[in-house]
Order: structure tokens, then C-alpha cells, then sequence
């Protein structure tokens, strides 16, 4: 941070008594955790530094913890400090403000200012319900830049109900009575079908229309017919790995077997008789 960094001039608001404030807006409280902890995050900070931070933000105070981390052998030379202040001491508390500033960025310590003047990110922390309700009002070429804010945002610029909710701003409720378009949101999803030509999603309508036609009951019926038209086909033919080996040309010598009517015959049939002689 600066060192010209004032705050009377950059945040020219003052802060916020966030108890009171809660008071007088009891929904609101509900809004924030049971824990009472607003903000928190953790991490390094950037090279050459290799200094380790922890920060939170509570409804009543601001505590901060650095690690000093050195690669040279200082023993007893450095040690981890910590900052506990209030919203308002921490408003004009420049030291403070300078090592988030230092560990966290120059964002994460507006986020912090922002918090000790009252002014929340109550979007972020409403149920996803409202959440979707408000972003159903906004103008379909907006929404790919929304989905670039935050990972809070794309989730939400993709889920199912606010697709669902821009199809029927589009097309009309009656649309919702097609069994087969509810069918095919389930599957595909919502934004599936809101991008889906016309001429396309009759041909996916169709096809889920002759599903549930022959096989109204169980749509995994297809799969078990083409398991029993597998077993029906013959066996394909004999791999060479799972043929029997057969060696053709034998080195052992074995007798020739005895056939009739050959000469080997005729001549051991001489030679028995001959011995009985």
C-alpha cells in the first residue's frame, strides 16, 4: 500500500455499528452465520515475501496474525505477530491496513474497509431461491459477463431453475405441459433445451416420444434387448491366442500303427510264424 494512503479521503465514510445495525434489520441477521465471523481468509504473500497471514473479520473486531519466513538460520530474531482491534481503530490504523494491503492485496483490504463501514455483499449471502429470482431479471446478453464476476455468479448463471425460468419467459408456461419437453429437461437440462434449435429439439422430442411408446415403463428396456440380441448372435470365431497349439512337423520317432493289407503287416505275420516253427 502507499504511503500517501489516506483513509479519510479514499473512505470518507465511518464505520458502522454492526450490532445496532442488525437490530434494526432482524432479516438481515439471519442472513449472516451463527458463528458471527464476516469475513476470513488465509495465505502467502507474494514473492520475494514468503510471509504467512490470517485474517478475520468478526461483528465487533478485526484480528490479524502474520508469520515473518526467512530462508537464513535467525533463531530468537523473528517472531509472529498479531493485531486485534476494533472497526474503528482499525479505520485510522495505517499500520494494519498496510500488511493486509502487503500479505493480501490491495482488494482484500477495500473488501475489509467496505465491511467496517456496513456496506455488505448481502447478493452473495442470500438463499439461492432469491438469489436465481433476481437474476431471472436480467437481459440474456448480460448474463455471460455476470458469469464472469465470481464463481458465486457462473454457478449460479448456470443452474437449472434460472434457464428453466428464461425458457418460459421465451416460449410461454404452456410449454411446460409437453410431458416430453419435461422429459428431456431432466436429462439435458434446461439450457440445454433453451439452445437448442427448433427443427433439433422436435427431432429429440420425437425420439423421446417412441421411447416412451414401446417402452413406457422402463426406458433401460433398450438396453436390455440389445444385451439379448448379443446373446443371440453367434459366438465370434476362435482368437489365435485361444487356438490349441499343434506342432506339425514331430521330431520323436514312433512306431508306425499296423494297418492291414501293408507290408509292414506281412512281414512281422512271417516272422511270428517262422519263430513257431
Amino acid at each position: 500500500m502507499p504511503s500517501n494512503f489516506n483513509t479519510s479521503t479514499a473512505y470518507p465514510l465511518e464505520t458502522c455499528d454492526i450490532r445496532l445495525y442488525l437490530k434494526e434489520h432482524p432479516y438481515l441477521a439471519t442472513l449472516l452465520p451463527k458463528t458471527g465471523v464476516l469475513f476470513e481468509c488465509d495465505g502467502d504473500a507474494p514473492s520475494p515475501s514468503k510471509d504467512y497471514g490470517q485474517l478475520q473479520i468478526s461483528i465487533d473486531k478485526i484480528i490479524l496474525r502474520w508469520w515473518k519466513i526467512t530462508l537464513r538460520n535467525i533463531e530468537g530474531a523473528i517472531y509472529p505477530g498479531e493485531i486485534k482491534t476494533s472497526f474503528e481503530d482499525f479505520y485510522h490504523d495505517e499500520l494494519a491496513q498496510r500488511e493486509i494491503s502487503r500479505i493480501f492485496g490491495q482488494k482484500t483490504l477495500e473488501y475489509c474497509l467496505n465491511l467496517v463501514c456496513g456496506r455488505f455483499d448481502w447478493l452473495s449471502r442470500l438463499p439461492l431461491a432469491i438469489q436465481i429470482k433476481i437474476f431471472s431479471y436480467l437481459n440474456l446478453d448480460d448474463i455471460p459477463q455476470v458469469s464472469l464476476v465470481s464463481k458465486l455468479f457462473r454457478t449460479i448463471c448456470r443452474h437449472n431453475d434460472l434457464w428453466k425460468i428464461f425458457y418460459i419467459h421465451q416460449h410461454g408456461r404452456q410449454t411446460l405441459e409437453n410431458k416430453n419437453l419435461l422429459q428431456l429437461a431432466d436429462k439435458r437440462g434446461w439450457r440445454h433445451v433453451f439452445f437448442t434449435n427448433r427443427l433439433k429439439l422436435q427431432i429429440e422430442l420425437r425420439r423421446e416420444a417412441q421411447l416412451e411408446r414401446y417402452h413406457p415403463e422402463d426406458p433401460s428396456d433398450l438396453v436390455k434387448a440389445r444385451e439379448r440380441r448379443k446373446q443371440l448372435q453367434p459366438s465370434p470365431p476362435v482368437t489365435p491366442r485361444e487356438q490349441t497349439t499343434v506342432r506339425r512337423h514331430s521330431t520323436r520317432k514312433e512306431p508306425l500303427p499296423l494297418r492291414i493289407g501293408s507290408a509292414r503287416a506281412d512281414v512281422d505275420s512271417r516272422t511270428s510264424s517262422q519263430t513257431e516253427h
